[in-house]
């Protein structure tokens, strides 16, 4: 059996239409963060809902509205990095700013997010692409967000080196003298 062959132009342009039309039918992301809150975003306290749209906005504002099968590994390692830089925006002068100003704001070390709630961001994003989007709507096959880890660094001793924190240790459980 012989298959046909096909002009070369031929096979392209026939190839660039398939491509077009399984584009058309992903969602783009603003319209899929809105099916999810729907199915999802009921059970969420005011509290959390404010909180999650924040993660997305973060997301949205560094991969656009486009299609969902677009969003890549860097886009989300891109938004994380961007994460990673804005301040904690529930306290001022961050709260009057819009996301963007935030972005571009030089914000001090000490005014930044904890290392927590940028892991926050991704396993809202993870739950939007893998658990919604590709095991619930069967939209996608794989997530962008698969093999992306962010590691939470602890904080239990404040914003102290470890340094000062061995010397405020010796002082005060110095043996007091009567």
């Amino acid at each position: 059996m012989q298959l046909r062959q096909f002009p070369k132009h031929q096979w392209s342009k026939n190839t660039a239409k398939i491509v077009e039309a399984e584009q058309s039918h992903a969602p783009r992301l603003l319209e899929a963060w809105n099916d999810y809150i729907k199915d999802k975003g009921q059970k969420w306290r005011k509290q959390t809902a404010n909180e999650n749209h924040r993660f997305f906005d973060v997301l949205h504002h560094v991969v656009g509205d486009r299609h969902v099968n677009n969003v890549t590994k860097q886009d989300i390692r891109d938004s994380l990095k961007v994460a990673e830089n804005l301040p904690t925006r529930t306290r001022l002068p961050y709260s009057r700013m819009s996301l963007t100003e935030c972005i571009d704001y030089d914000v001090p070390e000490d005014d930044l997010i904890a290392s927590e709630h940028v892991h926050k961001h991704l396993k809202l994003w993870r739950s939007l692409f893998k658990t919604y989007l590709v095991n619930q709507k069967d939209i996608l096959t794989k997530s962008p967000t698969d093999g992306i880890s962010y590691e939470v660094k602890s904080n239990r001793g404040g914003n102290y080196t470890s340094s000062e924190l061995s010397r405020i240790k010796r002082i005060s459980f110095r043996p007091t003298r009567q």
